[in-house]
């Protein structure tokens, strides 16, 4: 939290290019599947010396590596005789694929979770109750919250209470009635629709969601900004951009990324200027999640437009291809596009309460 707060833009570029680089180099020789994979692309690890070098090691992804290996020789040290949380993905694009997790993970999560409670437009003071509406089965997104909600309260001493009702609407809209008047804030963390149709029943249950002083944690899909504003106004939000976070992640490995007060201001700047969103985003059609990540957790390329990832867990991730689509901006990047477009972001900060 100390180094996220004062360290700045060099600071992280020079993260972004060492960390995964170390981590090639870790995994080529403790990981047989790993070392395996790059002797059959003919890539000697002790040739990869710069960050210009890792980025012509070949990714790796479902088809040419997790499904052609066994589980425990993608494991660190070829074993599964450790500790392990296993989540499945959705199995959408094919057969579900069950990663496993060392309790890393959920600390990386945990720092995403206590920005969020640290950012709150109400203050840092309790009781506080997060409802964890994610599906608490084998998928990643119930559990994982409630860890990352547990070990952030439990570091900072949070006056943080947890209820984990799943995707049972009734159960959290119960919570809210009898639970919520007797705390300072509330925080609903689930899927996007869901949450809509829970602030919209509770509406017409006559809940006064205002007194509640609601707070709205997301994951699994992206949402307009419209939306956003939507949700805020129906829930008595206070300030959207310190009220309301999406998480970027995955069964694969966890939180990938996390929107910011910051990052959500410059989207909703990029939505009054077609130019600003085009020069950010280019010309795409579907609804752009713009999310902040920690290069000490893990590291983001996009060659040709196509997200590839790196980092750490049970079964390490060398440039990953996820399947998804968009690019990779420095702070920097972003603040220069500003600029060029007459947008003032410290003044549009201060104007959005978040400076």
């Amino acid at each position: 939290m100390r180094l996220i707060r004062s360290k700045r833009d060099d600071f992280w570029r020079r993260e972004r290019e060492r960390r995964p680089l170390a981590l090639f180099h870790a995994a080529a020789r403790r990981v047989p599947a790993y070392r395996d994979f790059l002797r059959k692309n003919h890539i000697q690890s002790e040739k990869i010396k710069t960050f210009k070098d890792f980025a012509h090691v070949p990714p790796v992804d479902k088809k040419n590596y997790l499904r052609e290996y066994p589980l425990e020789k993608l494991c660190w040290d070829g074993t599964l005789k450790k500790q392990l949380v296993f989540t499945s993905t959705s199995g959408s694009t094919g057969e579900p694929f069950y990663f496993p997790r060392s309790r890393q993970l959920d600390w990386e999560a945990s720092i995403a979770h206590e920005l969020f409670l640290a950012n709150s437009s109400r203050g840092e003071g309790g009781p506080i109750l997060a409802i964890v509406g994610f599906s608490m089965g084998v998928w990643i997104a119930g559990v994982f919250t409630y860890r990352a909600f547990e070990l952030a309260a439990e570091r900072n001493g949070y006056e943080l209470s947890i209820l984990t009702p799943g995707i049972n609407k009734a159960e959290i809209l119960s919570a809210l009635e009898r639970l919520g008047p007797h705390m300072k804030q509330v925080i609903i963390a689930g899927y996007p629709p869901l949450v809509k149709d829970v602030i919209d029943e509770a509406q017409a249950r006559k809940i006064n969601l205002k007194k509640l002083h609601l707070r709205l944690l997301f994951a699994a899909e992206p949402f307009t900004e419209k939306f956003r504003d939507h949700l805020a106004k129906k829930a008595g939000i206070k300030n959207p951009c310190l009220d309301t976070m999406n998480i970027y992640g995955s069964a694969d490995i966890g939180v990938m990324a996390f929107e910011t007060p910051a990052a959500i201001l410059v989207r909703r700047l990029a939505n009054r200027s077609e130019k600003l969103f085009s020069d950010l985003f280019s010309k795409i059609s579907k609804t752009p999640t713009l999310a902040q990540y920690n290069p000490r957790f893990i590291n983001f390329e996009a060659p040709r437009g196509d997200i590839l990832l790196t980092g750490s867990s049970a079964v390490p991730l060398i440039r990953y291809a996820i399947g998804d689509h968009g690019g990779v901006f420095y702070f920097s990047d972003i603040m220069a596009a500003l600029a060029r477009h007459g947008v003032d972001f410290r003044k549009a900060a201060a104007r959005a309460g978040i400076a």
